[in-house]
C-alpha cells in the first residue's frame, strides 16, 4: 500500500434488505487489485483502475446511528465546465458507436453521459434513511474523503459477494420498465445479456460454479435480465477486478473497449460504474457496482446515466432510456421532499 500523504475517511453504509447503517472510518490508502482482500474496511474503486485509484479506508465496519454524522469540508475545486449533452451531440455519440458495431470493431458498447445540477440536498442523515426507505433491495451508501471526493447512491447491482466457502456474483443486463416476465423480453435485451454471461462464464472458467437464470428483476421503476453465479472457493477467490467491469458497463468484447469509450464519450466517468464495498474481519465481503449515484461538489452535483448499444439499437429509445433514468436520478436525489 502507498501510505504516503496519509488522510481519513468515511463509509456509511446499509446492505440490500436491511435497515441498519454501518460505519467505516479511518485512515485512506490507496491499493492495487491484488490487494483488495486484505485487510479490513471499505474499497472505492474506479471505472477504469488503471486512470485512477482504488481507495481503502481501513477499519472495522461497525454499527451506527446517522444523526452522529454530519458531513463538512467538501471539496473545495469547482466542479469543472462541461456542456450539456443535448439530444444532438447524443446523437453524434450515438451515430459514432453505430459506426463502430457496423465495422465489427465492437458487438456491444455501453454509452454514458454526465449532467450537473445545482446542488439541492436535505441533510444527509435524513436523506440516506429516506433512500434506504425507498430502495429496500439496494445498497445505500455515503463514501468520503474530505476535499476529494464525496459520493451517495442507491445501487442495486451487485458485483461479487465473498462468504467462505462460496462466492456469488451475478450476470445483469438489459432494463425495460415493465417486463416480469421472460417472454416480455426482446431479442435486442436478451442478446446484451447473454454477452455478460459469456464474460462472467469466460473469468470462472475452470472454477466450479453453479449457474442460476436468466430471470427478469425488479430494480426500482424497471427491470433487469439477472443470471447468478454461485462459486466453491477451492483455492484463491475471485477478485473484483477480474469481474469489472462487464459488458453491461462497458461493451462487448471488453477487451479494448476502454479506447472506444474515452473517443466517443465527452467527459471521464471517474467512480461512476466502478465498484465499491465492505471487508469484514473474517474474510467475507460484498461489492457493488456504483450505479445510480450523485458526485456532490460545493455547489453542485453530477448525475450520471447510460445505455448499451448494438447494432439493432435505436437512437430515440436509447436517448429516451438515458433520460428516464436521469429524470429519477433528479426526481429522487435532487428534490427536497421524501424520495
Amino acid at each position: 500500500m502507498n501510505r504516503n500523504n496519509i488522510q481519513h475517511g468515511s463509509a456509511l453504509y446499509s446492505l440490500p434488505d436491511e435497515h441498519l447503517f454501518y460505519e467505516v472510518s479511518g485512515p485512506v490508502s490507496q491499493i492495487k487489485p491484488s490487494e483488495i482482500f486484505q485487510q479490513q474496511g471499505f474499497i472505492f474503486a474506479p471505472f477504469d483502475h488503471t486512470d485512477l485509484p482504488i481507495y481503502h479506508i481501513s477499519g472495522q465496519p461497525q454499527l451506527t446511528i446517522l444523526e452522529n454524522h454530519q458531513f463538512s469540508d467538501l471539496p473545495e475545486n469547482p466542479f469543472p465546465d462541461l456542456e450539456p449533452v443535448t439530444r444532438d451531440k447524443y446523437q453524434k455519440m450515438y451515430d459514432e458507436g453505430i459506426r463502430r458495431l457496423k465495422n465489427g470493431e465492437i458487438d456491444k458498447i455501453v454509452l454514458s453521459i454526465r449532467e450537473v445540477e445545482d446542488k439541492n440536498l436535505p441533510d444527509i442523515s435524513y436523506f440516506l434513511s429516506q433512500l434506504r426507505e425507498s430502495y429496500p433491495h439496494a445498497f445505500i451508501f455515503a463514501f468520503y474523503i474530505p476535499q476529494k471526493e464525496f459520493w451517495i447512491g442507491a445501487t442495486p447491482e451487485l458485483l461479487l459477494d465473498t462468504q467462505y466457502p462460496f462466492q456469488r456474483t451475478v450476470a445483469l443486463a438489459g432494463t425495460l420498465t415493465d417486463a416480469p416476465r421472460l417472454e416480455d423480453w426482446g431479442s435486442k435485451e436478451k442478446e446484451e445479456h447473454r454477452y455478460v454471461e459469456i464474460f462472467v462464464e469466460e473469468k470462472l472458467e475452470g472454477k466450479p460454479y453453479k449457474k442460476e437464470g436468466p430471470q427478469p428483476i425488479q430494480a426500482g421503476p424497471v427491470h433487469h435480465l439477472c443470471t447468478q453465479y454461485y462459486i466453491h472457493m477451492e483455492s484463491a477467490p475471485v477478485n473484483p477486478v477480474e469481474l469489472h467491469p462487464s459488458p453491461a458497463l462497458s461493451g462487448f468484447p471488453v477487451s479494448g473497449i476502454f479506447s472506444h469509450i474515452r473517443a466517443i464519450e465527452p467527459h471521464d466517468r471517474r467512480y461512476y460504474t466502478g465498484f465499491l464495498g465492505p471487508i469484514w474481519n473474517d474474510g467475507h465481503s460484498k461489492f457493488f457496482i456504483n450505479l445510480r449515484c450523485l458526485e456532490i461538489f460545493e455547489e453542485e452535483v453530477a448525475l450520471y446515466a447510460g445505455g448499451g448499444m448494438t447494432v439493432d439499437s435505436d437512437s430515440d429509445i436509447e436517448w429516451a432510456e438515458i433520460n428516464h433514468k436521469l429524470s429519477t436520478l433528479r426526481t429522487k436525489f435532487l428534490k427536497d421532499e421524501k424520495v
